[in-house]
């Protein structure tokens, strides 16, 4: 998590914007962009560099693993964790569902596309709330039909 709100704060550092912090939240973090994105390219690079960094972070440390593949020592176990996550983290966040990093990356196209920042954060958002019903829909499914509710509160939740 780390190094994604590190890479949109450094991106947003670059493209002239006041960043005052991280925060690390148990489920995410935030970066402290002191002010919104006047361009949607500006918001492109800073949204999607995020989720970049967590599949490249992946990748790295997949590779990691290869070279201790057989190996069942707690650091074999660590690197092949960090990879899980990292590649679960950097998915996850391309979800077009805003306010996830997908869903800003999605606000920034449409927003290139139509010229108007306004309509972006409604399509952005509207696409968030449709995927979140989902995500409590097929949690609901889930819980219902296979019985397993842990599974299934998590998706409700994530929704």
């Amino acid at each position: 998590m780390l190094v994604q709100e590190l890479s949109h704060s450094l991106v947003a550092i670059y493209r002239s914007l006041k960043v005052s912090g991280i925060t690390l939240f148990f489920l995410g973090g935030v970066s402290e962009i002191e002010e919104e994105a006047a361009e949607a390219g500006k918001e492109y690079w800073i949204a999607v560099v995020g989720p970049l960094a967590s599949l490249v972070l992946a990748a790295i440390l997949g590779l990691l693993m290869l070279e201790a593949l057989g190996n069942t020592s707690p650091i074999g176990a660590l690197v092949k964790y960090l990879a899980l996550i990292n590649l679960i983290l950097g998915l996850f966040n391309l979800i077009p569902a805003f306010p996830l990093d997908g869903g800003r990356v999605l606000k920034s196209l449409v927003w290139k596309a139509n010229r108007s920042q306004d309509k972006a954060i409604a399509i952005a958002s509207f696409t968030g709330s449709i995927l979140g019903f989902m995500f409590i829909g097929a949690g609901i499914l889930i819980a219902s039909s296979t019985g397993n509710f842990i599974w299934g509160m998590w998706l409700m939740f994530i929704g």
